[in-house]
Formats: structure tokens, C-alpha cells, sequence
């Protein structure tokens, strides 16, 4: 599929586009050719980072908005043809410590997208984007879409009424959603002061401050780690594939990798002579561990034609490289 044809003039609204995920596919649809549009709310401790749009700050428009606020929500996405619901809360933590926060972002707030294009704008085509944490403890490795879930955190249960939600409104009301169950993402632009928002970026920070990587239990425990430029060329493809409508996708590498290799790779990789402290599980991460997954990516490589190309090595090089580079932008 030549993405550069399809987004070419294409109107596209991304939520949380200030964030990890959304900055950098905001940087890539601009490239693209669309006509990209951003809503943010700037909460903390979520990601927003300006320095992210950087590169595109004067090719986007911003609106500093909060998708809990109907008004804004409508007057956003009125006139757009893709919109990439991404803005969420997205600790686990914070999810048990506050549920009703995550409850209002992560569901009410999508429920004010939902209907505000049902009201205002059916066309457009709609990406939800989930986790898989959704699945919880699957008691097995490589997990497909058709795996039950059993999510353990508020944050995990309301990314399936989310889901749901967003295959409700495709039945039910005719609007083009798919919805992602994204694995673990890293690379550039995601904060690396926070060890709930995205765990590899974390262990760079700390890497290039010198600063040794906790790892508790033994690390045996497989991941699946999924570099944000395969992430955004796979966002990118949804938003505009016939196939897509309707869809549930895992979207991962596909990849077995163990937390240890992981941490072993960010150590060697940063020169620092950072060392892996291994540490007994604090109750409350030892509940909220899921154990080993690595995602069944089938569907979408056979649907959309979309695999990942990006090893962890390549993925950890490009992020290190990265915040060697700005790490003064991220912190603070």
C-alpha cells in the first residue's frame, strides 16, 4: 500500500498527540502528506512533551483540550477523515490508586469521541488503541486475538470496555472503527521518568545517567517489544486499509524477547557500564505481573500486509542514540 497516496490532503485528528505514541505518528502522517491535527490535555504524568513536535510545530494545529469535554471533542473532530483515538490514562498503578480517574478518561472520554462522530462526522474512520494487558495472565506464550481475556487492573478492564465499546459502535452504529492491542512499544519521545508508562525507555534513561536497571525476580519472563516506527506504520495502515473496519488486531513484533536479554541489551548498548540489580517482587508489581506473552501478529500481516521490521537491537540503538542526543528535553 503506498501510504503516501492514501494521505495525501487526508484530515487526520490525533488524541494525545503530544505523547510517545501519538508524536511520533503525528511526525510521520505529516510526512505523509496529511493535514494533521492535535488534541491534548497536557496531564501529567502521561507523556506530553512539545519538544516531541518539534519537527512539525509549525505544520500542525494544536488544540490543548481534554477529551472528557464534549464541546471539545466535537469541535475536533468535526471534518476529519481519520481519527486516532489515542489520549488515555495509561499507568496501571495510577489505575488501582485512582480507578475512577482512569475510568472517566478511558472510557467516558472515548464514549464523547464515539458519539460526538456518530452525531458529527460518521465518516470518519476511528482507531482505538488497547494493550496486552487486556489479556492478563493467559497462562500460555504466543497469544492470538481469540486468547480470553482476563484483565487484571482497572487500567487493563477499562481498555476492554473500551474495546467493546468500539466494536459496539461498528455494529451497531455503522462507524468505521479498529481497534489495537498494542504489546510493548519504545523509542524516541517517550518519557523516561516514569517506569509505568514504558519500562524499556525507563531503563535507557537510567542507563545514560549512569544508573543501574532493577529488575525483579529472575527476568525470565518473555515480552514482546514492538519499536514505535513499526507501531506507527501499522497505525498508519489501519487508518486507511479496506480490511481494517471492524477489526481486532494484535499489533507486535511477534518476537520472543526476555526482560533480562532486554536489560542486558539497554546496558551494553548505553556504554555506561550500567549493572542489572535483581530484586525480590514488591507485592503490588508481583500482582499486576502478567507473566510471559508474545503476540500472534497473523492477523494483521495477513489482512493489512503490515509486519514489523525493526529487531529489538535496531529499535534499542535508534532510542539510545535519541535521547543521547535530547536527553535534556526529557528530565524534567
Amino acid at each position: 500500500m503506498d501510504l503516501s497516496s492514501e494521505y495525501k490532503g487526508k484530515r487526520v485528528l490525533i488524541t494525545g498527540g503530544g505523547g510517545f505514541i501519538g508524536s511520533n505518528l503525528a511526525i510521520k502522517l505529516v510526512n505523509l502528506g496529511a493535514e494533521v491535527s492535535i488534541m491534548d490535555a497536557k496531564l501529567k504524568p502521561y507523556g506530553f512533551n512539545l519538544f516531541n513536535l518539534h519537527p512539525i510545530l509549525d505544520k500542525i494545529k494544536i488544540d490543548y483540550s481534554d477529551i472528557r469535554d464534549k464541546v471539545s471533542v466535537e469541535r475536533n473532530i468535526a471534518g476529519k477523515d481519520v481519527i486516532f483515538s489515542l489520549a488515555a490514562q495509561v499507568g496501571e498503578k495510577i489505575s488501582e490508586e485512582n480507578p475512577s480517574l482512569d475510568e472517566e478518561i478511558n472510557i467516558f472520554g472515548h464514549k464523547n469521541i464515539l458519539e460526538a462522530c456518530e452525531k458529527k462526522n460518521k465518516n470518519a474512520r476511528i482507531l482505538f488503541s488497547g494493550s496486552r494487558l487486556q489479556y492478563g495472565k493467559t497462562g500460555a506464550e504466543v497469544i492470538s486475538e481469540q486468547h480470553s481475556m482476563h484483565p487484571m487492573t482497572p487500567y487493563a478492564k477499562n481498555k476492554v470496555r473500551g474495546e467493546k465499546m468500539y466494536s459496539k459502535f461498528f455494529e451497531k452504529n455503522n462507524l468505521e472503527t479498529v481497534m489495537f492491542r498494542i504489546t510493548n512499544p519504545f523509542g524516541p519521545r517517550a518519557s523516561i521518568l516514569n517506569p509505568g508508562y514504558c519500562i524499556v525507555n525507563w531503563f535507557v534513561g537510567r542507563a545514560l545517567n549512569h544508573k543501574d536497571l532493577p529488575i525483579y525476580g529472575d527476568g525470565m519472563q518473555s515480552r514482546d517489544y514492538i519499536f514505535i516506527d513499526d507501531l506507527t506504520e501499522a497505525m498508519a495502515t489501519a487508518g486507511v486499509h479496506e480490511n481494517a473496519p471492524g477489526k481486532i488486531y494484535n499489533v507486535g513484533s511477534g518476537t520472543k524477547s526476555l526482560f533480562k536479554e532486554m536489560a542486558q541489551k539497554v546496558a551494553e548498548f548505553s556504554g555506561n557500564g550500567t549493572q542489572l540489580i535483581f530484586l525480590e517482587w514488591p507485592e503490588d508489581a508481583k500482582n499486576r505481573e502478567t507473566g510471559n506473552f508474545v503476540a500472534d501478529v497473523s492477523k494483521i500481516k495477513n489482512e493489512l500486509g503490515w509486519k514489523s521490521k525493526y529487531s529489538l537491537d535496531e529499535g534499542l540503538k535508534k532510542t539510545i542514540e535519541y535521547y543521547k542526543e535530547n536527553m535534556e528535553h526529557y528530565i524534567n
